[in-house]
């Protein structure tokens, strides 16, 4: 007999139980230990960062945008899978205690994300303004809105047609970012009226449109999509055995490939670097160094400026070691006709350019903000050699250790 309450808890405990087994590796290899190292030094830096703001610093401008996303990004983890379409499609009228536990369970952990970042932003809002808002009462009703949020987000899954979805998602966020201004601007009172209003417009909203009873294909979409982000998580740390990817097509930049001489040697470079433009681990290398850009901008000390320029580099470093995961299991490359030494050569030519540019990057930007001091100078030579002794030596090594040669 179908029950739905024993299969949620069943997938939620597999996939906590092979979470926790990636864990005990990352561990084994101290990435979390400089991880922790690496919350600890942004922590301190952002201490003596709120020391010397002004009394009229816009804390808005931080506030809101990092609160918003915290309370209006609210995907559903169902832990759905592909089969499910059609083995749970003729049990779909008492699937409901299944999908209440996926609502409640995401928004447990999407409630404490919104605790974190309001706890690490409250030193900021009580040194730029001196408001009569507790801390709690805060927190309470930032939960509230991300209940609120929660329930938008399934009605939005519900959607017949993707605009309508994302014409209702982006309205939803428009309302999050007024409510969340108001609250830290003027108080819960005035936001909550606001608020109230808001979600009249959304429920009307959501009631006038087509939707399914429950959207299969869009969940189980959804539940690859954060898989994927999942193991490319681990896949930064140690060897995963399986690595769905979100391939986007990235026309514009995928084109660079089209300057590749046209010649047996290259196609290794050219699968490989339309691949990682494709991929999630790009995007990743994008947002590191826009990061890692803007906390230099930010940061007051030259020495702690250093120590950031060299952990975004280390962060970048580490993501890209996942890039020998593609296609790692694709049947069709054992049967080029290729050298398969030129399969190394490629990963490792790309690794080496992409490090190479977020190196210049956030050296230019490094040494500009410390005036070319020496210190700086110095940091930028040593990171060079870092990222070069890291592709250079410890991938080849990785590679060779992998047998991705063969």
């Amino acid at each position: 007999m179908f029950d739905p309450i024993q299969l949620w808890g069943r997938r939620c405990r597999s996939f906590w139980k092979e979470a926790a087994y990636y864990w005990r590796f990352i561990g084994r290899s101290m990435s979390q230990g400089v991880l922790f190292f690496a919350f600890i030094a942004a922590m301190y830096m952002y201490i003596q960062w709120l020391e010397t703001l002004p009394d009229n610093f816009p804390y808005y401008w931080f506030t809101v945008p990092l609160i918003t996303w915290a309370v209006a990004f609210s995907p559903i983890r169902t832990f759905l899978q592909p089969a499910d379409r059609v083995f749970l499609l003729p049990v779909e009228s008492r699937i409901g205690p299944y999908l209440s536990r996926a609502l409640r369970y995401s928004y447990l952990w999407q409630a404490a994300t919104v605790l974190v970042v309001a706890i690490i932003l409250w030193p900021l809002y009580k040194v730029s303004k001196d408001g009569s808002t507790s801390f709690l009462l805060l927190s309470v009703f930032l939960l509230i809105v991300k209940w609120g949020n929660v329930l938008g987000s399934w009605q939005e899954a519900r959607q017949v047609h993707e605009r309508s979805r994302r014409l209702l998602r982006f309205i939803r966020w428009i309302a999050s970012t007024i409510v969340v201004f108001t609250v830290y601007q003027y108080g819960p009172a005035i936001a909550g009226i606001i608020g109230l209003l808001c979600v009249t417009i959304l429920w009307a909203s959501y009631k006038k449109t087509n939707q399914y009873p429950i959207p299969w294909e869009y969940l189980i979409r959804k539940e690859r999509e954060h898989l994927s982000k999942h193991y490319l998580f681990f896949s930064w740390f140690i060897e995963v055995d399986h690595l769905p990817n979100r391939v986007k097509p990235r026309r514009w930049l995928a084109s660079i490939t089209g300057r590749f001489p046209f010649r047996q040697a290259s196609t290794y470079l050219y699968l490989f670097t339309k691949t990682y433009i494709r991929s999630e681990t790009a995007s990743i290398s994008v947002r590191l160094t826009a990061a890692g850009a803007l906390l230099l901008l930010l940061v007051p000390d030259p020495n702690w400026k250093i120590a950031v320029f060299g952990i975004f580099l280390w962060m970048s470093c580490v993501q890209m070691s996942s890039l020998d995961q593609y296609h790692r299991y694709t049947f069709w490359l054992k049967l080029y006709p290729v050298d398969a030494m030129s399969k190394r050569a490629a990963i490792i030519r790309i690794a080496y350019v992409s490090l190479l540019s977020q190196w210049l990057l956030l050296g230019a930007v490094l040494v500009w903000q410390s005036r070319g001091s020496g210190l700086s100078l110095a940091a930028a030579a040593v990171s060079l050699l870092m990222v070069s002794a890291y592709c250079l030596i410890f991938m080849r090594k990785k590679l060779k250790r992998t047998s991705l040669q063969l």
